[in-house]
């Protein structure tokens, strides 16, 4: 039988036992390949045979509903069938009925694309943990690939409901295409498992090879639902819970609510944040929505906001990933995007730098906030490219919105020519490099150059070490007078700059494994940070670059309209997983898991699925650790950096501990003395991380992780150890002249270890086959400049000892 849905327009088949002549109890279950969504108790008309009836549907489990009252009255309206024959014969005659074709040029890739199914082994373990015959696979998906295309009314109860699978397959087949993904494993081959599934349950063999029969209400001898109803449900359910269509509907209560949004758009500098935070500042207190919120991509920048509300004599608490400060009788709270509360209902809240919602990593932040919070008043600030789309989620959950656009307060412009020299390096400059090594590298020779001191901020080191490197930038009377960064001053540091410079305009891609040009959105945003309102270079900010071929991609960057972003990201979090997998038993591995959810989810234009590959890696490491699936996915959400083995053995011993419930230690230790290199630096930072991890763990498992004033004691003294190290890595003439002859080979690195390496090679060599006779390698013209080099130090080093002797 068959009735209609009001709400979506689609159809549902209602399956009805044969054995219930009173219609007594009433089986409810979707034909419908594409999933309609109803809500709770939703009445609407459905035809059976014998009577009509005002039915509540849901989803979520077999309804019993008592219809003797109406048996009666309504028998002599209906039609009377046999109780063999009724349904079957009243389903052919509506499949003849409505015979739907494909349309054209859709087969053809339906075929090409189908031809490949029967190898498929990711859908094949998938439909083996749904509770298929793995031998029976070959027969199965080569019969369901020749009638999907050969029958298409099967599958499909109406032509738009054929079009609208037409449309999900060709914008999976695109979305492939452009990420380069092979054909078979992609997500286009996922698209049709559900299919596969229903046609599998009534044609074919299951556990122990045991026939399903035709009868879609067959049950056990004990009365329990049959294989049959298991599959059905589980293919349900799988496509119910990867429904993403509507992700505002994942939050209820803030649907229920009527706000109001207003978007502050304006480029860097232009003081809309300022303005968005003013209106924080002036929340109401008390009553049912009290107080404010302010959700900001970066811990700096929380703990910024944090800061100067409280000065100004606003109660606020600190939220972010690693730590949590309460104010006592705080109305404000200061948080990370991620740590949203989304629980609470607030009078105002603001998120900043709402552009990050098409970020494709931690874009689904950005969406949770904007969807999840209960304030009557959410401010949302960042650019331009970022409007259309916030208004289009405005209309979709029925809030109203407002634009307010600001320009730049002060005025920017590029310079005509390149910075040819580090003499022309002034006080006031920023110079902008994309790695590490690079960095230490310019500060190095702008120091030895100039003779000016500088300050470096790059993504690794410690927020509170960035922010103490900014302030001593921002003081004229600290002696630093330019800074080397990466961009990560992009956001979240106020600097007082006079001029940008850029080293280079490419950057390591992570996706492509090669260099490549900075994006145009990116170039304006750093360039933004030059001139700051407020400063001794207001008045104008100036950008540049070391070479003339990187200031005319500047400049076109520069003047190129922003894009707008067309996209915001999503991604399931810990309860969306963990009913996900209870539909999967045979899928254990979290990777797999999020895997194939990524591969079912329906979405449409106005949303992607967030990159995970760091969450692989990490589920990847506790692969053999027993951890329960919630706290499994907590821990690959954890903040590691998994290209360090230090941090992931130590990511595993915790992970291993907290699965026997013992007590996780620390089990970090710190170097006694500063460092004196950038490597040894180097390894302070990932102690620092490493701690940090820590921290975020245990405000996740408390009873666990209990050495949490431990770490807080020694991230104190890490991040005076990083800030010595750095003090220690500028360059002064007296102290090059001080160092021991044993440091000098740190000064000629290159030459003096390439050497000893080649002379070693060559030793080695000729100890274990003395009978061969070898040339011995001879040094490159380089390697003897450096080593000369090294010696006349030595050489100069031991004259002036000895003269001071004298």
């Amino acid at each position: 039988m068959l009735h209609r849905c009001s709400h979506f327009r689609r159809r549902t088949q209602l399956l009805i036992a044969p054995q219930h002549k009173t219609c007594a109890e009433i089986k409810w279950r979707t034909q419908c390949k594409s999933y309609c969504r109803f809500s709770q108790g939703s009445r609407m008309i459905v035809r059976i045979p014998q009577l009509q009836i005002n039915h509540p549907f849901s989803f979520d489990r077999c309804i019993k509903y008592s219809t003797a009252r109406h048996s009666s009255s309504l028998a002599s309206e209906q039609p009377n069938y046999e109780e063999n024959d009724s349904l079957q014969e009243k389903e052919n005659v509506d499949a003849q009925n409505t015979r739907i074709f494909w349309p054209s040029g859709v087969a053809k890739d339906m075929n090409r694309i189908l031809k490949a199914f029967p190898r498929d082994l990711d859908v094949k373990k998938l439909a083996v943990g749904s509770g298929m015959n793995a031998n029976e696979w070959p027969l199965i998906s080569s019969a369901f690939q020749k009638q999907f295309l050969k029958n298409p009314s099967k599958f499909f109860r109406t032509s738009d409901e054929l079009l609208e699978f037409v449309d999900a397959f060709r914008q999976k087949l695109d979305t492939d295409r452009s990420i380069d993904v092979s054909v078979s494993g992609s997500s286009t081959m996922f698209l049709f498992y559900p299919m596969f599934l229903s046609f599998a349950t009534k044609s074919y063999y299951f556990h122990d090879q045991t026939k399903i029969s035709n009868d879609p209400m067959q049950t056990t001898k004990d009365g329990a639902p049959s294989i049959n109803d298991d599959v059905e449900i589980t293919a349900l359910k799988l496509r119910e819970l990867t429904d993403l269509r509507l992700p505002h509907e994942l939050y209820p209560r803030s649907n229920g609510l009527k706000r109001k949004i207003i978007y502050h758009e304006g480029p860097t500098n232009s003081g809309k944040t300022h303005n968005a935070l003013e209106r924080l500042k002036n929340a109401s207190i008390g009553g049912e929505y009290s107080g404010g919120l302010y959700c900001g991509p970066l811990r700096l920048l929380a703990l910024e906001i944090y800061e100067r509300m409280n000065l100004e004599g606003f109660y606020t608490s600190l939220i972010t990933g690693q730590e949590k400060k309460i104010m006592p009788h705080a109305t404000h709270v200061a948080s990370t995007v991620e740590m949203a509360n989304i629980n609470v209902k607030w009078d105002v809240a603001v998120i900043d730098e709402v552009q990050l919602i098409g970020d494709l990593q931690r874009g689904w932040a950005w969406t949770r906030a904007l969807f999840g919070l209960q304030a009557r008043e959410i401010h949302v600030c960042g650019s331009g490219d970022a409007v259309n789309l916030i208004r289009n989620f405005a209309e979709t959950t029925g809030d109203d919105f407002e634009l307010k656009s600001y320009k730049r307060r002060s005025s920017l412009e590029i310079e005509t020519s390149h910075v040819s020299s580090l003499s022309q390096i002034q006080a006031g400059d920023c110079v902008v490099a994309f790695s590490r090594r690079e960095i230490y590298q310019i500060k190095r020779d702008i120091e030895r150059t100039t003779g000016m001191k500088c300050c470096i901020v790059y993504g690794l080191l410690p927020p509170q070490t960035r922010s103490q490197q900014a302030r001593l930038f921002n003081d004229p009377n600290s002696g630093y007078s330019v800074l080397v960064a990466s961009d990560a001053i992009g956001m979240g540091l106020n600097l007082n700059i006079r001029r940008i410079i850029f080293s280079n305009v490419k950057k390591y891609n992570g996706a492509s494994g090669g260099m490549a040009d900075i994006s145009p959105s990116l170039v304006k945003q750093i360039a933004g940070r030059a001139g700051r309102y407020g400063t001794q270079f207001a008045d104008v900010g100036k950008v540049s670059s070391f070479r003339k071929e990187d200031l005319d991609y500047i400049r076109t960057s520069f003047y190129e309209p922003l894009t707008p972003l067309r996209s915001a990201g999503l991604f399931p979090n810990s309860e969306q997983m963990e009913q996900f997998a209870a539909h999967l038993p045979g899928v254990t591995d979290l990777a797999e898991l999020v895997d194939k959810y990524v591969m079912l989810a329906r979405l449409d234009g106005e949303y992607f699925m967030c990159n995970h590959a760091d969450l692989k890696e990490s589920a990847d490491l506790l692969k053999d650790i027993p951890l329960v699936l919630s706290d499994r996915f907590t821990f690959c959400m954890a903040p590691l950096n998994t290209r360090n083995m230090l941090a992931r053995r130590i990511f595993q011993d915790y992970a291993s501990a907290h699965a026997k419930l013992d007590r996780v230690k620390l089990d970090i230790y710190l170097p006694r003395y500063a460092p004196r290199t950038s490597e040894a630096l180097r390894d302070v930072e990932i102690k620092a991380q490493i701690i940090d991890l820590y921290l975020w763990l245990s405000q996740r498992f408390p009873d666990t992780f209990v050495e949490q004033e431990l770490a807080i004691t020694l991230k104190t003294q890490v991040l005076s150890l990083v800030e010595q190290g750095l003090h220690n890595t500028t360059y002064n003439v007296k102290n090059e002249q001080n160092r021991s002859p044993r440091s000098i080979k740190f000064i000629e690195k290159g030459a003096y270890e390439q050497a000893y390496a080649q002379r070693k090679t060559y030793i080695r060599q000729t100890q274990r086959s003395p009978q061969v006779k070898k040339e011995e390698p001879k040094a490159s013209s380089e390697d003897l400049e450096g080593l000369s080099r090294a010696r006349k130090w030595l050489n100069s080093l031991s004259d002036s000892i000895f003269q001071k002797k004298a």
